[in-house]
């Protein structure tokens, strides 16, 4: 069964809220990268979260669902706009639904 747009952002605030310290280190590495001037993609910061087995607050292992990544990159250009020239992604089934609400 596919996912929709809508099942994908609600599983990643879920993760979101679950996970702070792992968003809060994503966040940072791109802030990092953007303030540089550097092209960037955010795989490595996530596969770098995966390789070191993190925990969050609750004591659980931070587990990154590929699917939920395109959020990632779509919340840090929402956020950063400067970001937007500089990080790479791909086209998602997030992009056709902002497109169909006008954004």
């Amino acid at each position: 069964m596919k996912t929709t747009a809508d099942e994908l952002r609600r599983h990643y605030v879920a993760w979101r809220a679950a996970n702070p310290e792992a968003w809060a280190y994503i966040e940072r590495e791109a802030v990092a990268a953007m303030e540089a001037g550097r092209e960037f993609s955010i795989r490595p910061f996530v596969e770098r979260l995966r390789w070191q087995d993190r925990v969050n607050s609750e004591g659980n292992r931070v587990g990154i669902p590929n699917a939920i990544v395109p959020c990632f990159v779509r919340q840090l250009m929402e956020d950063h706009p400067g970001m937007v020239p500089l990080i790479t992604h791909q086209r998602s089934k997030l992009d056709a639904k902002a497109a169909s609400d006008g954004q």
